[in-house]
């Protein structure tokens, strides 16, 4: 009896310090993603200035080579929009059943919920990819301004661009 509350006690042990690494693990997750968020954030804000500079160069007529591939790197720039938290230790978590390693059940629902909400971010921004592919390669049979195929996806303007 004795020797099986040692080994209960040895296990309930092992699982708390097992605990406490995975939340330490998540915490620096986290942290990461906080830091790469910031940066997507300033990525996004620097690629809205860069579209509205685009429309105003198509409202005032393309003229040379150049506008367009900028405009290009542009488009590129948008469709590369992904979103990739790191969830490694909470994915290693719920695979090897070790969520109930957790102890606080508020934060352990809290940890739940967030990375709902990250699987639903990384599915929107899947579709909004999948959506923008679909319309440059519906484009490209009615215009010639966006060329999309398996091996290019660029803009580009035949009869519009004069090279200076």
């Amino acid at each position: 009896m004795i020797a099986l509350q040692i080994n209960n006690w040895n296990q309930d042990n092992k699982d708390s310090n097992l605990g406490r690494e995975y939340l330490s693990r998540i915490h620096r997750d986290l942290a990461q993603d906080t830091t790469n968020f910031r940066n997507i954030i300033n990525y996004n804000e620097n690629l809205r200035n860069n579209i509205k500079g685009m429309l105003v160069t198509l409202y005032n007529e393309i003229d040379k080579k150049e506008q367009v591939q900028k405009m290009s790197t542009i488009y590129d720039n948008a469709l590369d929009q992904v979103f990739s938290p790191n969830d490694n230790t909470y994915k290693r978590m719920i695979n090897s059943g070790a969520l109930h390693l957790i102890q606080n059940l508020e934060l352990k629902e809290e940890i739940v919920n967030l990375y709902s909400q990250y699987d639903k971010k990384k599915a929107l921004f899947l579709s909004n990819k999948e959506w923008i592919d679909r319309i440059a390669a519906n484009v490209d049979t009615k215009t010639d301004f966006i060329k999309f195929s398996d091996e290019v996806i660029d803009i580009y303007a035949r009869r519009n661009v004069k090279s200076r």
